[in-house]
């Protein structure tokens, strides 16, 4: 009788040990939470810092001329419109296209990929002489971008196979919009 009351406390003693340890790892879940929505944030100020820093557009082939969202024709949704310029002394191939957009509380936007708020590309294949002057419509199916904060050229192809390409850039490219015109 004795060893039984005794394995019972015993037993008893060690569930309380486990307890105050998964309260101590809830504990320890949460701060990590904390820590990881303030480095949220700073990342959404990391990224749409890099459309304005050292960014004075002027050495890019591609200038862009006219930037604006506007609702689908058969959704609430909205697209991003470019009109773009050729700059260059040479024809152009393709370009890939990167903007960044922000809601009514200038927070990042939600767009297409749930992983980038704020920032999104698309990709532009038909030729356009040198300059000559084009537009095109990203389907970008965003429910809340109020305001495109900047959008510019960060790779273009050229008629020869030259390319240039904006230095130490992330590139978006596995969330690439091609456009239907």
């Amino acid at each position: 009788m004795k060893r039984i009351i005794f394995i019972l406390i015993l037993l008893v003693l060690s569930c309380q040990k486990k307890k105050e340890n998964s309260s101590g790892d809830v504990r320890e879940v949460l701060s990590d939470t904390v820590v990881n929505q303030d480095s949220t944030k700073s990342s959404h100020e990391m990224v749409k810092a890099k459309y304005f820093k050292n960014d004075s557009g002027n050495d890019y082939p591609v200038k862009i001329i006219s930037k604006r969202l506007f609702k689908n024709q058969y959704s609430t949704f909205k697209n991003i419109s470019l009109t773009f310029k050729n700059v260059s002394r040479k024809n152009i191939e393709a370009i890939k296209f990167q903007w960044y957009t922000e809601n009514a509380l200038a927070e990042p936007s939600n767009l297409r990929s749930f992983y980038n708020r704020g920032e999104s590309c698309g990709l532009y294949t038909n030729l356009l002489k040198q300059g000559q002057t084009s537009s095109v419509i990203f389907e970008e199916f965003s429910s809340d971008a109020k305001k495109i904060i900047a959008a510019r050229p960060y790779e273009v192809v050229f008629s020869d196979g030259t390319k240039w390409g904006i230095k130490k850039q992330s590139y978006l490219d596995i969330y690439l919009i091609k456009n239907s015109f």
